[in-house]
């Protein structure tokens, strides 16, 4: 089956019509048919507008010439390791958008190698996948949709990280990464590993916790998701290592921006707020944010 990554921009998805593309001239209009629903999608749910969106990037823009904390404000998926992870399957991203126009996650647990691997391995590949995706202005809108195959999970992996690190990753990761999951998949779950489950939801918000699903089969899967966005492996109809040569190549085209990343250096934590240094107490001379960073909110 012949493909590119073209699959991900015309993405038909309900709300931006399924008419047929034949020329140009139907993609582009299917095109600016998007980009009007994303912005109605943008100001419904996030609140933004044209002016807002201005405002803010003045904001933060004139924040980060002022902030003496922070140095060239903007992990290569090349690293042996971080590579193999994406290579074998165990995380990548379908080239086909769901039906609400969400870029669709897929994870296989069985090939994460214990003995090969570590949690550190393991938050690297998530990063950079999801920093690669935050790249893309519809992604940073409509969100992503995770489904994880779970049901080579034994108990060694809780020795991946403690309980404290554990509970870190699950908080913070859903608070400090600007990332919408609208929608979180489980398939297979093992009995002797809901308590892993239920712990891991307990250091969840209600609204994450609402978004997750746990299907028992394929068959349960494919009633929720539409078949074109899974792997063969889980109903759908391209193979996984089909998919996966198309996300190393959206990564390939993504890389120099990705790397631009490490050049950040965060130069003084005297600007991040804690219990003990609220924002009343903020003494780094750059202030805070205006109301609309710091009230910002991600559904």
């Amino acid at each position: 089956m012949q493909m590119t990554t073209d699959l991900i921009l015309p993405g038909l998805w309900k709300g931006s019509g399924n008419g047929e593309i034949t020329s140009n001239a139907d993609c582009e209009q299917h095109n600016s048919r998007i980009m009007q629903d994303l912005f109605k999608i943008a100001n419904r749910e996030l609140r933004e507008n044209e002016n807002v969106r201005k405002q803010c990037l003045a904001h933060l823009r004139e924040w980060i010439k002022q902030n003496a904390d922070i140095e060239n404000c903007l992990t290569d998926y090349t690293d042996p390791k971080v590579n193999e992870l994406i290579s074998n399957g165990y995380i990548f991203v379908s080239p086909f958008r769901d039906s609400s126009g969400r870029r669709v996650i897929i994870y296989d647990l069985s090939k994460f190698d214990l003995q090969k691997y570590s949690g550190t391995d393991m938050a690297r590949a998530h990063v950079i996948v999801y920093e690669t995706l935050l790249d893309d202005e519809e992604t940073q809108i409509m969100g992503v949709n995770h489904v994880a195959d779970v049901e080579s999970v034994g108990p060694a992996f809780i020795t991946l990280f403690s309980i404290t690190e554990f509970a870190y990753l699950i908080r913070w990761g859903e608070q400090s990464f600007p990332m919408r999951h609208k929608e979180i998949n489980l398939i297979n779950l093992p009995t002797p590993l809901k308590y892993v489950y239920d712990f891991a939801k307990s250091n969840m918000s209600q609204k994450l916790k609402d978004r997750f699903t746990i299907h028992d089969s394929k068959e349960d899967l494919l009633k929720k998701l539409d078949q074109r966005c899974l792997p063969l492996e889980l109903g759908g109809k391209v193979p996984a290592k089909d998919m996966i040569e198309l996300w190393k190549k959206e990564l390939v085209t993504k890389r120099k921006r990705l790397l631009s990343l490490d050049s950040i250096t965060l130069l003084s934590d005297r600007g991040i707020i804690r219990r003990k240094n609220t924002p009343s107490q903020d003494d780094t001379g750059t202030g805070s944010l205006p109301g609309s960073f710091r009230k910002l909110e991600l559904d």
